[in-house]
C-alpha cells in the first residue's frame, strides 16, 4: 500500500459492518463497469464516488493500480482503513495490495490551493477509448486524468476532423491528444504550468503522435486571449475547463470562476471562426452559469448528460455547456424580441457589474 500523502495516513479500525457494506458495493460496481470499460479498450474509471456509511471516498482503477481519495470532513481526517482492510479491498478487485494509492483531500479554506505532495515521480500507464496516458498517482491530488471527462473529450474526437482546436487550462493535454487522434488540422494546448505542458508533449508521444506538429503555449490564458485577438487569430473548436480558483504567483490577477467565467467565455467567442463553438465545463458544485448574459449574443446549451460516462451517473462529475455566437439574423431578431419585451429597471434594482481579469484548482 502506497500513501500519496507525505505524512502518511491515518488509522481507524473500520467496523466489520462498514466494511463489508464497502467490500460488497465495490464487487458490485466491479461486475457492472469492467466489461463495459473494457470492451472500449479502457482500464481507468471510478467505482464508488460518496458516502460508505458516512465516509466520503472516491475508489477509481488506474490499470492495475486503485487510487484511493477520502475528503476532509467538518472531523477532520484520520478515519481510514487498518492495512487488513486495505488488503481484503485490493483482494476483491484482484489488485496487488502494494498497488492501492491513499490520499486525503484536505478541505481548503477560501483562496488556497493544492500543492505538490511528493517527488517520487511514480509514472504508470493507462488506457482510454484505445489512447494512452501517463499518469501520477503520488505526487499530486489529482493524477494528470480527469476521469469525469471521458465522454466530453471523446465528443472532442468525433467533431474534430480537419478543423482548428484551442485547448485551454489544458493540464496534461488529454483533450489535445483526443483532437489529435480525431484528425485534427491545428491543436494549440496552452497551460501555465510547463510541468504539464512536458506531461502534455509525453501524452502525444506515448500515442505515435509528433509534438513538434502542434502548438503548445505556455501563459496565462487571460492574456494568451487578448494577444490572439490581436493577432486576429480564430479556431473551430475552443475548449474551455478552468479551474474553481487560482492564485499562482505566476499570474497577475486571481482567477474565480464564478466571478470570471462570463468575460472569459466572451472573449473566446470572438476568436470562434463561423459556426465555431465553445465546450464550457465546470466542477465547482455551487456554480451559477450567467445565462441571462450569454443568451443575448449565444447560443447556449447545457449537454452535460451527453458528458458523463456510466461511472459517474446523473449526479456526479462536472457541468457542460456548448456555446456558440448567434448568427445574424437570430442575433436582430434576439434584440428586437428584447426590446419589445424589455421593461424599465425600478431604481432599487441591483445591476451587476462585469467581471475583472480573469485568471488560473477544479473544484
Amino acid at each position: 500500500m502506497l500513501s500519496g500523502n507525505p505524512k502518511g495516513y491515518g488509522r481507524i479500525i473500520m467496523e466489520k459492518e462498514q466494511l463489508n457494506q464497502l467490500l460488497q458495493q465495490l464487487k458490485k460496481q466491479q461486475k457492472k463497469l469492467r466489461p463495459y470499460f473494457s470492451g472500449q479498450n479502457t482500464d481507468c474509471y471510478r467505482i464508488i464516488d460518496g458516502n460508505v456509511d458516512g465516509m466520503p471516498l472516491q475508489i477509481d482503477r488506474y490499470g492495475d493500480s486503485l487510487h484511493i481519495s477520502i475528503s476532509e470532513t467538518k472531523e477532520g481526517t484520520g478515519e481510514i482503513f487498518s492495512e487488513n482492510d486495505i488488503a481484503q479491498i485490493a483482494g476483491a478487485l484482484y489488485i496487488q495490495k502494494e498497488k492501492v494509492v491513499i490520499k486525503t483531500r484536505e478541505k481548503l479554506q477560501e483562496h488556497q490551493q493544492y500543492t505538490t505532495l511528493n517527488d517520487k515521480n511514480h509514472i504508470s500507464t493507462v488506457h482510454e477509448n484505445g489512447l494512452n496516458f501517463r499518469v501520477n498517482l503520488l505526487d499530486y491530488i489529482d493524477t494528470g486524468l480527469f476521469l469525469d471527462h471521458r465522454k466530453t473529450r471523446q465528443m472532442v474526437r468525433e467533431e474534430c476532423f480537419g478543423k482548428s482546436v484551442l485547448n485551454l487550462f489544458s493540464y496534461t493535454g488529454s483533450f489535445s491528444v483526443y483532437a489529435a487522434s480525431g484528425g485534427a488540422a491545428e491543436i494549440t494546448t496552452v497551460d501555465l504550468s510547463s510541468t504539464y505542458l512536458e506531461w502534455a508533449k509525453e501524452n502525444f508521444k506515448i500515442n505515435d503522435f509528433l509534438p513538434g506538429t502542434f502548438e503548445f503555449i505556455q501563459s496565462d490564458v487571460s492574456p494568451f486571449l487578448i494577444k490572439a485577438k490581436e493577432n486576429h487569430r480564430k479556431w473551430d473548436l475552443i475548449i474551455l475547463d478552468p479551474p474553481t480558483f487560482s492564485n499562482s504567483r505566476k499570474m497577475d490577477d486571481v482567477w474565480d470562476i464564478q466571478k470570471d467565467h462570463y468575460d472569459m467565455i466572451e472573449l473566446c467567442s470572438t476568436l470562434l471562426r463561423k459556426d465555431g463553438v465553445i465546450l464550457f465545463s465546470t466542477n465547482y458544485r455551487q456554480f451559477s452559469l450567467e445565462s441571462f448574459r450569454l443568451t443575448r449574443n449565444h447560443d447556449v446549451k447545457e449537454i452535460t448528460s451527453q458528458t458523463r460516462d456510466e461511472d459517474f451517473g446523473k449526479k456526479k462529475g462536472h457541468r457542460c455547456w456548448r456555446i456558440s455566437r448567434q448568427k445574424e439574423g437570430q442575433l436582430n431578431s434576439s434584440k428586437h424580441s428584447q426590446a419589445g419585451g424589455r421593461k424599465k429597471p425600478s431604481s432599487g434594482r441591483n445591476k451587476r457589474p462585469s467581471s475583472g481579469s480573469q485568471r488560473k484548482t477544479r473544484g
